[in-house]
């Protein structure tokens, strides 16, 4: 197997720099507060009664406090987005995608914070257990103990950094272990709430500092290194070098100050987007289908996005904390003619299931409501039927509120950045795609400025069944007649996997005569060879760089990403987005 190179280069050199930065500043606090407390004569006497186990204790509590600091930032979407969609605008593409890592810098982080955690918990247990050993009435100011019959239990609960930091190492592992990807998948609530326990872990890690458990040496004009003991008072016994008794002073808190800028830019963030939540939105229009999928059409004052991006929805009938993540599939138009977007959402977790319940619960008290919408859709609401006077005041009958936040940026926003787009779906990560193909099947030739790079888009889907494919089939076909009627149909190429079920036949009644040979002439069977397909885009391009956008499973998406990096063919770079909400 072959590398690309520039490919790798053009992937990961940015990411690889930021990296190394972090790894590097995490790497100095540690080395530079170990040998602080380990070397400096201010903090001789408290090394003395505590060796290795301060030095370990407070290097840990640093990079902590830094991770801390670094792991809200990624959660201010409302400001990322701002920066990607203004700062970053004319910027190459390789800088932007430094912001579609910032869900790993935040992930990163976590762990990094738990795995600091639990050796600075250990050392402060050590402490406090030669805290109790070490305890000397010739020195009692240093220790914490105020006498030897204090154990190492009672120090660490009767103490606020021990009981807060036993408390914040529970809220941790909670939130850590709620947030892994099957827990998510089974369950996102439960993954939902336990973040939210983030709130109480800050407001926990601002006071834990405050127990004055660190003290240095205030006098070492009058008290230097040559006087320090443990055993007996030796500044009564050298008075020309030791002038008088030690003195010691608590460290002042350090954590709040690495909290407060990045919590002060995350409380801006949540009030922007609990003002913008707020803001009436209209449903428009659901429609069911399969029963599998939810189509939901909405209007929005002042709404405006791009193809690519995702909204957080929220149904206050449900719960009024939740919010999830949905790709657009349809943006409103510019000029205005069609102010409506839309999500289409799989009925699979607990959210949706309901959602569908809240939706097409009028359907068991008025048969008007049912209706017959093309092959594929089961039913269709529409709000003018919905609301009207029959049914006002009853609440059987009205449609469920939805809140929009956003639209927020994702990798997908930069699709059109690039003269050759490979979308790469598998299931259901064809949403991010959709608006994309409403662009096109709208796109107006005497319109498009010399900022439309797209030259080519190759659209690689694979579903394990082809009933997956109708939902998505009629927007694939219009799009493709759109293209043509303008002399365009060179621009979307369309390659359709089906990795189970039964063939494709003449007779599916799901599909007509016409979609069904459409299809017959794009469909494979088995799974897609990412290699093949790229070598086989690269004979048609010369030293271009080619944009491969995915939404799927994450063991797919890292067969996709080798690949990108092992074709090296006529000089063209693949330079891989994957699709993550953060």
């Amino acid at each position: 197997m072959g590398i690309n190179i520039r490919s790798m280069v053009q992937n990961n050199f940015l990411k690889t720099i930021i990296l190394a930065g972090w790894l590097t500043i995490n790497i100095y606090l540690l080395t530079s507060t170990y040998l602080l407390y380990y070397k400096s004569d201010k903090y001789h006497y408290l090394y003395m009664v505590l060796k290795e186990s301060i030095c370990v204790s407070r290097a840990c509590a640093m990079a902590i406090n830094f991770n801390l600091a670094l792991i809200l930032i990624p959660m201010c979407k409302t400001i990322i987005s701002w920066i990607r969609t203004k700062l970053l605008k004319y910027l190459h593409s390789n800088p932007r995608r430094l912001v579609n890592h910032l869900k790993g810098l935040h992930i990163l982080c976590a762990f990094t914070m738990c795995i600091l955690s639990v050796i600075h918990t250990l050392s402060h247990l050590v402490n406090s257990l030669r805290f109790h050993l070490n305890f000397t009435e010739a020195i009692e100011a240093i220790n914490v103990a105020s006498s030897k019959k204090e154990t190492t239990l009672w120090l660490v609960l009767s103490k606020v950094p021990g009981w807060t930091g036993v408390v914040m190492l529970v809220l941790l592992a909670i939130i850590v272990l709620t947030s892994f990807q099957a827990v998510r998948r089974q369950n996102y609530e439960v993954f939902w709430y336990t973040h939210h326990l983030t709130i109480v872990f800050l407001i926990l890690a601002c006071f834990h500092g405050f127990g004055k458990i660190t003290k240095f040496q205030t006098n070492l004009d009058k008290n230097p290194r040559e006087c320090h003991s443990l055993v007996r008072k030796m500044w009564k016994e050298n008075s020309t070098i030791c002038l008088e008794a030690p003195s010691f002073e608590s460290n002042v808190p350090q954590t709040w100050k690495w909290i407060v800028g990045p919590l002060c830019l995350y409380i801006i963030d949540r009030i922007i987007r609990l003002f913008r939540a707020v803001k009436d939105c209209q449903v428009a229009n659901v429609i069911l289908h399969e029963d599998k999928m939810i189509e939901l059409h909405m209007l929005k004052k002042g709404f405006k996005s791009k193809p690519g991006q995702y909204i957080l929805l929220q149904c206050p009938d449900i719960s009024d904390l939740e919010w999830h993540a949905f790709t657009l599939t349809k943006c409103p138009t510019n000029d205005g003619g069609d102010e409506t977007f839309s999500v289409n959402m799989k009925v699979a977790g607990d959210w949706t299931k309901k959602l569908k319940a809240k939706f097409f619960k009028c359907i068991n008290t008025k048969g008007i409501f049912m209706q017959r919408v093309g092959d594929n859709c089961i039913i269709n609401i529409d709000k003018s039927i919905v609301y009207d006077n029959e049914n006002e005041e009853n609440d059987e009958n009205v449609l469920p509120i939805i809140r929009v936040d956003g639209p927020y940026g994702s990798p997908n926003e930069d699709c059109f950045r690039y003269p050759v787009n490979i979308s790469v779906a598998a299931g259901i990560g064809i949403t991010p795609f959709a608006a994309v193909l409403n662009k096109l099947r709208s796109l107006d030739p005497k319109l498009v400025d010399k900022n439309f790079k797209m030259k080519r888009m190759h659209l690689v889907w694979a579903c394990r069944d082809i009933q997956e494919f109708t939902w998505f089939l009629q927007l694939m076909f219009d799009t493709v007649k759109h293209l043509n009627s303008i002399n365009m149909g060179d621009l979307l190429v369309c390659h359709l996997f089906v990795t189970r079920g039964a063939n494709l036949t003449t007779e599916d009644p799901s599909m007509a005569d016409y979609k069904i040979q459409w299809l017959q002439k794009r469909l494979r069977y088995g799974r897609p060879d990412f290699e093949d397909i790229l070598k086989k885009i690269s004979l048609n391009h010369y030293k271009t760089r080619v944009g491969v956008f995915f939404c799927g499973p994450g063991p797919l998406g890292k067969v996709l990403y080798d690949a990108c990096k092992s074709v090296n063919f006529r000089g063209n770079s693949f330079i891989f987005h994957k699709e993550s909400f953060a």
